[in-house]
């Protein structure tokens, strides 16, 4: 088993104490290998380098060749006394900023449309150092071309099931219901490279994904949560690779906990995000024999998409050893789907959340909710719920 992962879920484990050690350790091992099935969106790019930021001394970086975004890392950032931080692209618009006082180390900033981003000290006066930042590396997002290419799953594991049916959410197919939940789903952006999928639940800002996405507290503190990245259009050709950006994002999030033996996170965002662009709920009880679903996902870390199918199975292999049996079903997934709400369309039903979608393979496979309400309901509001 991997050391390194086991020391990342050190928080989690309060959660598990009473978990036995060896399906513990079973389970962290096949969240490891889970982890290498999140989307690849790019890589990273060490500075020989580094670039310090202060008052008077903005720091720019490039990638030096055809990028999607950059992602600029902080080795440290000291941010105090009214001094602010402002974050821009190639033309000096301003993506993100922050005046609130911090003083840390390993933060990474939202991903810059482009090839080229600019760190600037603002407010600041050099004498008694309000503003201070080293930039030691970067993330350089794939070309759209070299997407497909970085996000092949292994040979003889299957993610299109049939002719693939993953289409837009901007498309005028989309369920009702779907069309009426989507915009509580998230794009996130991990470490700068990795991608998965999450969505709100409850009324108060908490977001679940799985644990082989988001870890621990540094992790959590470290990504980058998108909504609304949804194309204008309506593409339904899976060879299209297409990524809109975000009508808004968060950095970073408060760690709440989590289950590793069930691979959940929660996460938890401000609470007026839940009310900007709603919420979902989980169902408490179990999903029913050939129920249909519906999946709202960003594949690949793309633009938002759904597939469409029913309940094949209520008692699935598991992802891995350790974790538990899982909802299976044929709707077409893709790396990067990992955390996304598999929601019921059943006529005249709940439209809840029955599953939280783990893993590919056709059929692909998600953590069934009422797991989630058995083991982590305590952590969560009853509006996260359905009655």
């Amino acid at each position: 088993m991997n050391n390194r992962f086991v020391a990342l879920l050190g928080v989690s484990l309060l959660v598990t104490a009473n978990a036995s050690a060896d399906k513990l350790k079973d389970a962290l091992s096949s969240l490891q290998e889970l982890r290498n099935f999140r989307g690849k969106a790019g890589e990273t790019r060490h500075l020989l380098d580094p670039v310090t930021v202060t008052v008077g001394s903005p720091g720019a970086v490039e990638t030096g060749e055809e990028s999607s975004y950059i992602a600029i890392h902080l080795r440290s950032i000291v941010l105090r006394g009214g001094a602010r931080l402002s974050l821009r692209d190639a033309n000096d618009v301003e993506i993100w900023q922050r005046a609130t006082a911090i003083n840390t180390e390993d933060l990474w900033l939202p991903p810059v449309d482009g090839e080229k981003a600019i760190l600037r000290c603002e407010n600041a006066t050099t004498a008694s150092c309000d503003c201070h930042a080293v930039i030691d590396l970067f993330a350089r997002g794939h070309a759209l071309k070299q997407i497909e290419t970085a996000n092949e799953p292994p040979v003889g594991l299957r993610q299109i099931c049939d002719e693939c049916d993953l289409e837009d959410t901007s498309c005028p197919n989309l369920p009702a219901a779907l069309q009426q939940r989507k915009k509580a789903v998230a794009r996130i952006l991990l470490a700068g490279t990795d991608t998965c999928s999450g969505f709100l639940v409850g009324d108060q800002g908490h977001l679940i994904t799985n644990v082989h996405c988001i870890a621990n507290e540094t992790e959590a503190r470290n990504a980058i949560f998108e909504f609304g990245a949804e194309e204008a259009d309506c593409s339904t050709d899976c060879t299209r690779i297409l990524k809109a950006t975000a009508e808004r994002f968060e950095r970073g999030a408060q760690w709440v906990g989590s289950d590793p033996t069930i691979d959940i996170a929660i996460v938890k965002l401000p609470a007026q995000l839940a009310q900007t662009v709603g919420h979902l709920v989980l169902r408490k009880s179990e999903a029913a024999d050939s129920e249909n679903i519906g999946i709202v996902q960003h594949p690949r870390g793309e633009s938002r998409k759904y597939s469409i199918d029913n309940v094949r199975s209520r008692a699935a292999a598991p992802c891995g050893v350790g974790l538990p049996a899982t909802i299976a079903y044929r709707a077409d997934t893709r790396g990067g789907s990992s955390g996304s709400p598999v929601i019921s369309l059943q006529p005249a039903g709940d439209h809840a959340v029955i599953a939280i979608h783990e893993c590919l393979g056709c059929p692909n496979r998600g953590i069934p909710s009422e797991l989630v309400f058995q083991r982590l309901g305590h952590l969560l509001p009853a509006s996260a719920f359905s009655p």
